[in-house]
């Protein structure tokens, strides 16, 4: 995990510590009944990438209009699988009394998660260069996404409160930054930004501070779809000036993680 995602966590948490502090000096005490109203709260926490494979990762090669001739194929494809993560949230909380579900809350969260870096090696159809020589190549993809979300209470003891969390909406998904250190061929992707299906999933455990502020732990399985770069073009840089060019799809990364999060709620 780099430097950069540790202090943003760092951040995180410090900010959310200090504002649990806050709650127990100004919090009301005297009661740890859930209430209901209007809700804002925010947090951070750390996400890990489980889908390390690539769409699209073959890339065909023309040649006076002959295709395909030795295409290049990604291999060892690689994410960054760790990344900061953020949201900010707001809704309603309901209040049902000697129900399986005594509260609930109904909300919008905007969240998003620090840039991941994917790279790995070019497999040029090369014979008998060792796999250290090979070309690499290296983008970058990043996600921030709006969703309705639903969290259900199933009790509280000793001011702490097990939940579970839903999440469903869209996520604005980029890829960007394409880079590679072949010589042979000339390859390229525009950067990319496209919408799609999101949905996240999980448990999680409140604990109270008076009867407004609490603290949240959650685990969550979240799937924003995927990440895109946009249209690749290549070119062999030995065939001259009038070589043709390729086109093909871009890279695509799917964005299935799992996300530990940090939060605080205050009931307004």
């Amino acid at each position: 995990m780099n430097r950069n995602i540790v202090s943003s966590c760092g951040k995180v948490l410090l900010l959310s510590g200090g504002l649990l502090f806050s709650s127990c000096l100004f919090a009301d005490s005297t009661s740890s009944s859930p209430m209901a109203g209007w809700y804002v709260g925010l947090g951070g926490g750390w996400v890990h990438q489980l889908d390390n494979s690539l769409q699209n990762a073959v890339l065909p090669y023309t040649q006076n209009g002959i295709v395909p001739i030795a295409p290049d194929t990604l291999i060892n494809n690689k994410a960054n699988g760790d990344s900061a993560a953020w949201f900010v949230e707001g809704g309603y909380q309901f209040v049902v009394p000697e129900h399986y579900f005594p509260s609930y809350r109904l909300g919008l969260s905007y969240e998003g998660s620090s840039e991941q870096s994917v790279s790995g090696t070019i497999d040029q159809n090369t014979q008998g260069v060792p796999a250290s020589q090979l070309q690499t190549y290296g983008f970058n993809v990043s996600s921030e996404a709006l969703l309705v979300t639903g969290e259900a209470d199933v009790g509280t003891w000793f001011s702490f409160t097990p939940f579970l969390h839903v999440g469903v909406g869209a996520s604005m998904n980029r890829g960007s930054g394409f880079s590679t250190s072949s010589e042979q061929d000339l390859i390229s992707f525009d950067n990319h930004t496209q919408t799609e299906f999101a949905y996240e999933v999980g448990p999680g455990l409140g604990y109270g501070v008076g009867s407004r502020f609490s603290v949240k732990l959650t685990a969550l399985y979240r799937d924003f779809g995927t990440a895109s770069l946009g249209t690749g073009t290549r070119q062999n840089a030995n065939s001259g000036p009038g070589a043709a060019t390729t086109t093909f799809p871009g890279l695509g990364l799917t964005l299935q993680d799992v996300e530990v999060r940090l939060g605080v709620n205050y009931l307004i």
